[in-house]
């Protein structure tokens, strides 16, 4: 426990001098402005708009809920980033009015869902969800069940207005059923959200049927940190990359509580904007 503690001091004593450093970087397109995670929050400042030109990367930070001293890490970096909030945790509702006064940071509602045990699920190698998620989508719910824990999980957050869109956490069983995924889809459609399919199995369904249904929508097409090596993380950016470069944009998934993950975003996001690529929100890709 000592040993963890003293590394996360070490760690926050790195972020801080990265900080630093980013204080006195100025890029040739003056897009991205550093953003002091200490200084009052500008909540009405606005983000500069997309250069409909340059290669789009939305990355998506899954699992906020609890506190943790790398939070402060997350609020230190300056891009565009993607939070999915889990409701019902110990902070969720805290940590989502705190980031809410973020510009640079758009919020998703990251809604637990029933998974099948299958060896190729990508999103974690665990899950225990008995006594852990007060809001979750089972298969054994019914319609209006399921829509009552979502407007639960969505109240427990305050999320009316706040919450840009709604992916899955684990959820291959619900995400592989039409029938499911269709109320689900409506559900966000009503409160103003678009459906992000975490694609956390390669059977899910829920962005085909959200977009038959002409719902707002996206998938994920990388996951960055499933496994947790700095080499790792560095070629699945690399991945990312050349993907946004052919497609014109791209979805990375990664896991806000990866001490290592943030560590790779901090250092190479700004590399990767001199590349001429473009950090963005979800829903600019969408809409």
């Amino acid at each position: 426990m000592k040993a963890k503690v003293l590394g996360i001091f070490f760690f926050l004593i790195f972020i801080n001098l990265v900080i630093l450093g980013f204080k006195i970087i100025q890029l040739d397109r003056g897009v991205e402005k550093f953003v002091d995670p200490l200084a009052p929050a500008q909540s009405t400042k606005e983000i500069p708009k997309t250069n409909s030109a340059l290669p789009k990367i939305a990355i998506v930070l899954d699992d906020v809920g609890v506190k943790t001293p790398l939070n402060n890490v997350l609020l230190a970096i300056p891009y565009k980033l993607n939070i999915a909030i889990i409701p019902g945790l110990n902070d969720s509702k805290t940590l989502l009015k705190e980031y809410l006064l973020r510009p640079n940071f758009e919020m998703l509602l990251h809604m637990p869902m029933d998974k099948v045990s299958h060896s190729d699920n990508q999103e974690s190698r665990e899950y225990a969800y008995t006594g852990k998620y007060p809001y979750i989508i089972t298969t054994a719910q019914h319609k209006n069940q399921m829509i009552k824990t979502l407007d639960k999980a969505f109240s427990s957050v305050d999320g009316y207005g706040a919450l840009k869109g709604i992916n899955n956490h684990y959820g291959s069983s619900v995400t592989a059923s039409a029938n499911m995924m269709l109320v689900i889809s409506k559900w966000a459609k009503s409160h103003g959200m678009y459906v992000l399919d975490s694609l956390s199995t390669p059977h899910s369904i829920a962005y085909e049927v959200a977009k038959k249904r002409k719902i707002k929508a996206i998938y994920n097409e990388i996951f960055l940190d499933n496994i947790n090596s700095e080499e790792y993380i560095l070629g699945q950016l690399s991945k990312a990359q050349r993907l946004a470069e052919r497609n014109g944009h791209v979805v990375a998934i990664a896991n806000a509580n990866s001490e290592l993950t943030l560590k790779v975003l901090i250092t190479e996001m700004p590399r990767i904007i001199s590349e001429n690529f473009e950090f963005v929100f979800v829903s600019e890709l969408i809409e």
